[in-house]
Parts: C-alpha cells; structure tokens; sequence
C-alpha cells in the first residue's frame, strides 16, 4: 500500500517568511526561485532570496533554495531522483535532530 504526501504550497510561517512548497511537521520545505527573480550574472538566489532559510535553519527547518535555470538544467529522470534524494537525506536529518520521529506511532 503507498502513501503519497503531498507538500502545502505556499505557506507562511511568522507573518513573514514565505515557503513555496512545505511539509510542515517534518519542518521540511522547497524553494523555488523563478529565473526573472535571481541574479542576472550567474542565476542563482540573491541572499534575500536565501533569508527565510538562513533564518529557519535556527528553527531546526531544512530547506533546499532550487533556482528555476537549475532545475530545468536537468533532465526530466535527474529532477525527480535530485530532489527525491534531497527530500530522503532531508528526512533524514530531521530524524537525527528529533523533529520526526523514525517510527511514526501506530495507531491500530
């Protein structure tokens, strides 16, 4: 049987940071940096763009900043195993700093 999670979109957490696509209990989260908003020179996030992960790292939050000239500098296969690999080492981390529990409770 496969459970499918699905990440909130758009969530805002303070009144002030904005993150594009969240898995809040895990505090895990993906942002997306459109091209026309990144650094003209070399596409990537500004430090602005990179803050409410500077600031939520305090938090105990992992978040990936994945700029849009990054991702569709991959494949179609190289994008879902990037960010599936991101989202699993994630997890994993989460687990090791106690946010998530490495066995979910079992409620018969």
């Amino acid at each position: 049987m496969n459970c499918l999670v699905y990440p909130t979109p758009f969530m805002t957490i303070h009144n002030l940071f904005i993150l594009h696509h969240t898995f809040y209990d895990q505090k895990i989260a993906i942002n997306f940096h459109l091209e026309k908003f990144t650094k003209p020179f070399d596409n990537k996030a500004s430090q602005m763009q990179k803050l409410p992960s500077i600031v939520l790292k305090q938090e105990g939050w992992e978040i990936l900043d994945l700029t849009e000239h990054e991702f569709k500098s991959w494949t179609y296969e190289e994008r879902v195993n990037n960010v599936m690999d991101w989202l699993r080492a994630a997890k994993e981390r989460q687990i090791e700093k106690e946010v998530i529990l490495r066995h979910p409770i079992q409620y018969v």
